[in-house]
């Protein structure tokens, strides 16, 4: 490898006997070729990662680790080639300050590294709905230093990769699986023509938001002295309207679940007198 980058350099020097500006020139002319070569590898990178069969996820700090490894070797190769800076000694150089740079760039690294590990692990990818902590909400991108995520507040939250790493990450069903919690305080006798009922009050105020991708289904799965929990689960077809559904279908159904006697009793309750 030096006996080809020696070559190179004699090659350059004959043909610009050894003038500065000739040597700009052809600088500038590597510089010009790296940047369509890298323009074009990245390019090429995104298209391979948006294979099903390509298990890495398209995120950025893929196309920034790909960038900076071009860029840095087009470096090291002008300033060796071109004005004959011996580049072994400065990597050498740069490898015993290493690790002051390491120490002062500690929670940069930290970043770095996490972001890398949460890439090549597959925890969690752009798409997922997932919650770190308190936080909740898609995952938009995974950078060198932090993650983004977008909630259903229509928020974006930057979270550093070191937490992300470090942290329990819970995986979420996808924004646009909406599921509603019922608890049924009425006559249980007839659960069949209840659950219908349920099931086309829901269908009916979610249609009135946005489209069904798969209509809503009933599921009983807990028996309380309080009433029969269920829930109530469907696909639509725009998950930034999930909050919507949601709350459009509790209101729908509410009725349907509440006892007749809570309701009379609440009704034919006085309210109390303020002393």
């Amino acid at each position: 490898m030096e006996a080809v980058m020696e070559q190179l350099a004699n090659f350059v020097t004959y043909i610009t006997d050894s003038n500065v500006w000739g040597r700009i020139l052809i600088a500038a002319v590597v510089v010009l070729v790296v940047a369509v070569l890298c323009h074009l590898a990245i390019k090429a990178i995104q298209r391979l990662l948006a294979l099903e069969s390509v298990s890495l996820s398209q995120t950025s700090i893929v196309v920034n680790i790909v960038r900076i490894v071009v860029w840095g070797v087009a470096i090291c190769f002008i300033a060796d080639v071109c004005f004959d800076v011996n580049m072994t000694a400065v990597i050498a150089a740069l490898g015993v300050g290493g690790i002051a740079i390491s120490l002062g760039f500690q929670n940069t690294l930290s970043n770095l590294f996490g972001g890398v590990q949460v890439t090549l692990t597959h925890v969690i990818k752009p798409g997922d709905n997932i919650q770190v902590g308190t936080n909740q909400g898609v995952v938009e991108d995974i950078n060198w230093s932090y993650t983004t995520i977008h909630n259903l507040n229509n928020e974006t939250v930057i979270i550093p990769n070191s937490v992300m790493a470090n942290n329990a990450v819970k995986h979420l069903p996808p924004v646009d699986h909406v599921t509603v919690s019922i608890v049924v305080m009425k006559d249980l006798s007839d659960l069949d023509s209840l659950a219908d009922q349920i099931e086309n009050a829901a269908a009916e105020a979610a249609r009135a938001i946005t489209t069904i991708v798969k209509d809503p289904v009933v599921s009983f799965n807990k028996v309380t002295n309080y009433g029969l929990y269920g829930s109530i689960a469907l696909i639509i077809s725009d998950g930034s309207k999930a909050s919507a559904v949601s709350d459009a279908i509790t209101r729908a159904v509410a009725p349907l679940v509440q006892d007749d006697r809570i309701q009379r009793f609440e009704a034919a309750t006085p309210p109390k007198a303020s002393s």
